[in-house]
């Protein structure tokens, strides 16, 4: 299978936001998560041309590339990115999850390669 090459997503917070207005909590995409969505999708769509996985278990295999930061906070944007672009149906098709951390020295060197099956 072929191995997805993304750049580093933005962590939970700054990849959302919450605003109250009129007693309601909503919460929405900031402008750098808006940014990350747009340039990780057009990636996406380009090195995986296979359309929406439909009603199928799935496993993902994930090298995560960063110089700090948690491992598990930009799962969520990249579950969600994985949504977005209809590369799955939804992120309940995962039924077996690989993530690794690899510390790199560069901040050019950061991203995430992923591997779907």
């Amino acid at each position: 299978m072929k191995q997805i090459i993304l750049p580093k997503p933005p962590s939970v917070n700054h990849l959302y936001g919450i605003t109250c207005r009129s007693g309601y909590a909503r919460k929405y995409v900031t402008n750098k998560g808006n940014a990350w969505f747009e340039e990780a999708g057009l990636l996406l769509r380009s090195q995986y041309k296979k359309k929406h996985i439909k009603d199928k278990n799935i496993s993902l295999y994930i090298k995560y590339y960063t110089i700090r930061g948690d491992i598990d906070n930009s799962l969520k944007a990249l579950l969600d990115l994985l949504q977005k672009t209809e590369t799955i149906k939804d992120d309940k098709q995962v039924m077996f999850l690989q993530i690794e951390k690899i510390i790199v020295h560069k901040r050019k060197l950061e991203g995430v390669e992923i591997e779907i099956i």
